[in-house]
């Protein structure tokens, strides 16, 4: 079967299909429903979306030693969200909170097995929740896992080297279970829908670019612990573990994403005993906050965490994956 590939998008070798096809073979189709009935919004007859829709663009690097770090990155960003509204995703749909936390689980799975960035999951969670928000047709849970893979392929095109193209989802991720013309009909829907604004700003690009706004401002002295790259970099990863976690809570839905941010990097500084480090004076400042919000925000992330098992049995093995790469969530 042959795939009509955009060619802004840079299509998945032969070799990464091999490397990530024997992992996601692991991954099972996500137990949604027995619901059979979708929404007709899933079935439209429209074609592969043109080049020209089809969205495709890379980003910066984040690196605390980048010697053209632009602050204005950071305010782009927050003026941005100011355009998010995700407060109830779900409201319109019959769909339940649990349904989409299944979806979510699957999402972090399939993309960490496909080698996916960082970025492409955190994307696929905010393609998905801003389109159930503004999709005016109600939809029900045998619509999800279609949604989920077309936001993951959005995301993809998005934001990876190795892109989880349409034949790419076909063959190793649905198993031939959704065909490639729905696929690319239900894109052309999603997109159409999100004003072709896929790349909104998320917590993991908010993280990255709080580091660097502390780490341009900080004395570089050999206390300081931005002095090390590999702290920042051990840093940034910690914290964007802690919001995997917190893309799993349905209320944080309604939170600005720089809150999110700010507050996940903060949970980790004090878990690591370092709140010291860093003025949360400072760190509100940057992300636009109060101190007492993000203190709020903090106290929450922190009650999730701690609970985390309990309030989301299904996603053990991504809150065992975040706890053992990093910071210690439970003693």
């Amino acid at each position: 079967m042959t795939t009509e590939v955009n060619s802004q998008s840079n299509t998945p070798s032969f070799a990464h299909a091999l490397s990530c096809k024997a992992k996601l073979d692991e991954v099972p189709s996500p137990a949604l429903s027995h619901d059979s009935t979708a929404s007709t919004v899933f079935h439209s007859s429209a074609s592969t979306p043109r080049e020209s829709e089809t969205v495709s663009q890379s980003r910066p690097d984040h690196s605390p030693s980048d010697a053209d770090y632009d602050p204005d990155t950071l305010l782009h960003f927050l003026a941005q969200q100011s355009k998010l509204n995700t407060t109830d995703p779900l409201r319109n749909h019959k769909i339940s909170e649990g349904l989409r936390e299944r979806m979510v689980d699957w999402m972090t799975e399939v993309t960490s097995k496909a080698d996916c960035s960082p970025s492409t999951l955190f994307y696929a969670v905010s393609i998905m929740d801003r389109f159930l928000t503004k999709c005016q047709t109600p939809l029900s849970s045998a619509d999800m896992h279609p949604l989920g893979v077309v936001c993951m392929l959005v995301a993809s095109k998005l934001e990876d080297v190795a892109v989880m193209d349409e034949g790419f989802m076909y063959e190793h991720v649905v198993h031939g279970k959704i065909s490639i013309a729905r696929m690319s009909a239900l894109e052309r829907t999603v997109l159409q829908t999100l004003g072709f604004w896929v790349s909104a700003p998320n917590e993991e690009l908010i993280i990255s670019e709080l580091l660097r706004a502390l780490a341009a401002g900080s004395t570089k002295r050999e206390d300081d612990i931005f002095s090390s790259p590999e702290f920042f970099n051990l840093l940034r990863e910690e914290a964007q573990g802690v919001a995997t976690l917190n893309l799993f809570n349905y209320r944080f839905r309604s939170v600005r994403p720089a809150a999110l941010a700010a507050g996940s990097i903060l949970y980790v500084l004090r878990k690591e005993g370092l709140e010291q480090a860093v003025d949360p004076s400072t760190l509100a400042r940057l992300a636009g906050e109060t101190v007492e919000l993000l203190t709020g925000i903090t106290a929450e992330i922190d009650a999730h965490i701690a609970n985390f098992r309990e309030l989301h049995p299904i996603a053990n093995k991504v809150f065992d994956r975040v706890n053992n790469q990093g910071v210690q969530l439970v003693e």
